[in-house]
């Protein structure tokens, strides 16, 4: 079996999707991009309950490359945001509940509310609802995100985060669940009040001094 260390790591960021609540029953895929293959979760089951052997590698077109095993239903967002962005290694898309109700309550994430929002997730595209699994919400995913965007929402959906590195793009899915857990509760008892422009700034500056 090829690409052990990058399928045991799927397999790792699944269990930890599925640990957190950020996926349930057959939700949520994650990807890896190789010079050789893209590897993929299966379609049709859980999560959580993953091994190696379950991974699917596919080619740039989606078309498996040996072994057995349906890739993601979610492939067609792969690899769309794959063909727009050289820079990107990984996806994850899960649906983590606070996302999905603000979704549906049509609440908007404050940009500059949270320093964690402004570090790890930048400026957080919306994209309105389309199929799961179709073409079109690959193309509305990948061009929400642009040539920088590092998260989306979907509408009525769940969302999806990008990175260089796997790892990076699960630090992002967990932050944006966390930070929309946040904003849900803020809601709940009172208005939200963002940071000042000046203390917003300063953070911006600190961010480029360490990056």
């Amino acid at each position: 079996m090829e690409f052990i260390r990058e399928r045991c790591e799927i397999v790792e960021i699944c269990r930890r999707l599925y640990d957190r609540g950020l996926i349930s029953g057959p939700e949520g895929n994650v990807s890896v991009r190789l010079a050789a293959a893209i590897l993929t979760t299966p379609a049709g089951c859980c999560k959580g309950f993953l091994s190696a052997a379950d991974v699917v590698a596919v080619d740039d077109q989606g078309r498996p490359v040996g072994g057995s095993g349906r890739p993601t239903s979610e492939l067609p967002m792969h690899l769309a945001i794959y063909r727009a962005r050289d820079d990107v290694g990984a996806i994850v898309h899960a649906h983590p509940p606070a996302v999905v109700a603000l979704s549906l309550a049509r609440k908007s994430i404050p940009r500059h509310a949270l320093a964690e929002s402004i570090a790890v997730l930048g400026e957080v595209a919306r994209v309105e609802f389309e199929l799961p699994g179709s073409a079109e919400l690959g193309s509305r995913v990948a061009e929400a995100l642009g040539p920088a965007g590092r998260a989306a929402i979907l509408e009525h959906h769940g969302a999806v985060t990008v990175g260089r590195t796997l790892q990076e793009a699960w630090l992002r899915m967990e932050t944006l669940a966390a930070v929309c857990q946040t904003i849900w509760m803020a809601h709940a008892v009172g208005e939200i009040h963002e940071l000042p422009q000046a203390a917003v700034q300063r953070l911006l500056e600190r961010l480029k001094q360490t990056s």
